[in-house]
């Protein structure tokens, strides 16, 4: 299941990286794991009734957020 989801997301993070969109200082590969580690990381403490210590699905909310303004502009800039 990781597997599958690492290769989607490393896939998408590529096909930004192609049109232009920087990433840096990370490379692709570091983008997935931060991201990956994000959400299993926060699912897991919210599994294990840690969720009150740390607003853990507000920031989850925000981090799709800046991904959605980074798509977008992407697409702006393949556009030009």
């Amino acid at each position: 299941m990781i597997e599958g989801w690492t290769r989607e997301l490393t896939a998408a993070a590529q096909r930004h990286a192609a049109r232009g969109f920087s990433f840096a200082p990370f490379t692709v590969d570091q983008v997935v794991a931060l991201t990956c580690a994000s959400f299993l990381g926060s699912e897991l403490l919210i599994l294990s009734g840690h969720e009150n210590q740390l607003p853990l699905r507000s920031a989850l909310r925000s981090l799709g957020a800046v991904i959605e303004i980074a798509e977008q502009t992407a697409l702006r800039g393949a556009g030009s």
